[in-house]
């Protein structure tokens, strides 16, 4: 059997079911996050390069599609290590592809800054759930290596935004280019 990040494709991790609850709850609770002019519907070729300027959404390119989405949840954290999480569903509401994108930062602070997919924890899924089965993906236990820039992070709006472009794989382990990768999510 195939193994990604040191487990079988297929399993099914406490992350992943924690992220998968996160999102159910916040769909649940429409009235908390506002998504309006997200942009195109996932899988779309055509409008936009990449560049996100509402809060709460994502967009990437890949295999010649633009894949794009709501922010659920943004979260930075000093509680283990200092990470920033960034989880989103696709433009469409469904949850049943799920993006992440997870920056360790080496200080406490969150601020502007340039990390890669090889600095230990940061990493860049889209996976589909419930099942957990990789589609796209970058991380430091594997040798494509994605880009990832915090361009701005507002105090006043509790906004943080960013870029991000390289290669990811794919769940054949296939090099899958990633470009015009943009986020802007609110903080709580």
């Amino acid at each position: 059997m195939k193994t990604i990040f040191g487990r079988p494709s297929g399993a099914v991790s406490a992350k992943n079911i924690f992220i998968a609850l996160m999102l159910i709850t916040l769909a649940a609770c429409q009235k908390n996050l506002s998504f309006e002019n997200a942009g195109p519907d996932p899988g779309s070729t055509g409008g936009g390069t990449g560049s996100t300027n509402a809060v709460n959404t994502w967009t990437f390119t890949a295999h010649g599609h633009i894949y794009n989405g709501k922010v659920a949840s943004a979260q930075f954290t000093t509680m283990v290590g200092n990470e920033l999480l960034v989880v989103g569903s696709m433009q469409s509401g469904s949850i049943d592809t799920i993006f992440t994108l997870n920056i360790q930062l080496p200080t406490g602070a969150l601020q502007s800054g340039y990390y890669t997919t090889s600095d230990p924890g940061t990493s860049f899924t889209l996976q589909s759930y419930p099942k957990g089965t990789i589609i796209l993906a970058a991380n430091a236990l594997a040798s494509p290596l994605l880009h990832i820039t915090i361009t701005a992070y507002d105090q006043t709006a509790k906004t943080v935004e960013g870029t991000f472009s390289g290669d990811s794989f794919d769940l054949p382990g296939n090099t899958v280019p990633i470009t015009d990768g943009a986020f802007k999510a609110r903080l709580p």
